[in-house]
């Protein structure tokens, strides 16, 4: 069977989500936590991004027939969910002429974990970065420490207590404490492995 490959690529992103609101409401208020109830997952769009997927459904409404998408991909995200259906609403496309599939590999990457890079001569107590991550504990992303100093180096790795939430806040205030270049922020899952150190609290 031969392949059909399409002529046009549309790659829209989602609506502005509810998501959006509250993070810039907490940069303009100087908070580091962002206020919103929902899962990343089911975070919906705001008014704003709604109005904002049915005028791009109107524009792919005015193109000709043959030219409009006859096939969708999309993010299972709640987000990129509603912004496809209101875009293909607006558009006129019904479901006899589209196919609307919902693709797990385009959803947004979360980031797993976060790896400090620390030297003896930092001179940074444990008890200071445990002040600044304390605020943002609750999250899904796995902290480690990697520490190289003086013929002695480990990895220590803090317990499931202090996963974090890994929002741009928090690297910047890490880099503050450790200088840019120090912090590696992973997509991968923690490796296990038995010579891991766990730091609970």
């Amino acid at each position: 069977m031969r392949e059909q490959w399409p002529c046009t690529l549309w790659i829209v992103r989602h609506g502005q989500s509810a998501g959006n609101v509250a993070r810039d409401a907490a940069e303009a208020a100087g908070h580091h936590i962002i206020d919103i109830a929902e899962r990343d997952i089911d975070t919906p769009l705001s008014e704003l991004g709604r109005r904002q997927a049915r005028a791009l459904g109107l524009w792919f409404g005015e193109l000709p027939s043959e030219r409009r998408p006859q096939v969708v991909l999309c993010s299972p995200y709640i987000r990129a969910r509603e912004t496809a259906r209101l875009l293909l609403h607006a558009a006129g496309i019904s479901g006899n002429s589209v196919r609307l599939r919902f693709d797990e590999r385009l959803r947004e990457k979360e980031a797993r974990r976060i790896v400090l890079k620390l030297k003896a001569s930092d001179g940074l107590s444990l008890d200071k970065l445990q002040a600044v991550l304390a605020q943002y504990r609750g999250g899904n992303c796995h902290l480690a420490v990697q520490f190289h100093g003086d013929g002695a180096r480990g990895t220590f790795s803090f317990g499931a207590d202090w996963n974090v939430k890994p929002t741009p806040a928090l690297i910047e205030e890490l880099e503050g404490l450790l200088g840019r270049g120090r912090i590696a922020v992973l997509y991968s899952p923690p490796p296990q492995s038995a010579g891991v150190t766990s730091i609970g609290g």
